[in-house]
């Protein structure tokens, strides 16, 4: 087993909508999958967060890139710490390193249309394409130490954050992220092929549709590894 980080949006971070805040660990589908999969989760979602298209925010996830080359075993735990990331380890108990091999899975993209007066789905690819781009230059990706996973986002119901335009560019989105990700030779996985409950809001997953996306990216990682058994 190693480590995956996750590097999404409130999706991802676990927003509730009901109570503004932030979901229990029981019910965010990062840590349910850093539980009960035998693999350390990273947890770096952030509420309102766009696909990286800015020098500062390119910087960012190249520091997380960083990190993992680093010789230093800790240095990527040393990080997560430093800049308050959450980490799920196994066991229960913290730890001192993030083992190898890491997986940084990336899903974002539905900020991009819902903030961007007219933004289409072609728009938020050509951003997907830059980040990915700048990543796959980088000494963690290139060398094979971290692997990149795009998830395609999930679909929306029109509701206070997405208007039917809105729904519509979030649905194109999946398969033209599925096409770059077979152009650049990086896994992909469209979560709006799945049926994952949402809260009222109509946006972001219930507790239901956390559960129901961990359940469906441990699959990912057990058909990845080839294995029979994955939980621990």
């Amino acid at each position: 087993m190693g480590t995956i980080i996750c590097f999404g949006d409130s999706n991802t971070w676990g927003y509730e909508p009901l109570s503004q805040g932030r979901y229990r660990p029981e019910h965010r589908w990062v840590d349910i999958i850093g539980r009960e999969s035998g693999w350390t989760t990273v947890n770096v979602g952030m509420n309102g967060r766009q696909i990286p298209h800015t020098a500062y925010e390119i910087a960012e996830v190249m520091r997380i890139l960083d990190a993992a080359a680093d010789p230093d075993p800790k240095a990527l735990y040393k990080l997560c710490m430093k800049a308050d990331y959450q980490i799920v380890f196994p066991s229960g108990q913290p730890g001192e390193t993030l083992s190898g091999p890491i997986l940084f899975w990336i899903l974002l993209g539905t900020n991009d249309i819902q903030m961007n007066y007219g933004y289409t789905a072609e728009k938020a690819v050509a951003r997907m394409r830059n980040l990915l781009t700048e990543m796959l230059f980088h000494e963690a990706v290139s060398t094979g130490k971290v692997e990149i996973r795009v998830l395609g986002p999930a679909r929306v119901e029109v509701g206070p954050w997405s208007d039917a335009r809105q729904q519509m560019e979030l649905m194109r989105m999946g398969p033209l992220e599925g096409e770059l990700c077979r152009e650049l030779g990086i896994p992909f996985t469209d979560l709006s092929e799945i049926e994952i409950e949402l809260a009222a809001d109509g946006d972001h997953f219930s507790k239901t549709g956390h559960r129901t996306v961990a359940d469906f990216m441990m699959e990912q990682l057990r058909q990845a590894a080839g294995e029979e058994e994955y939980h621990v």
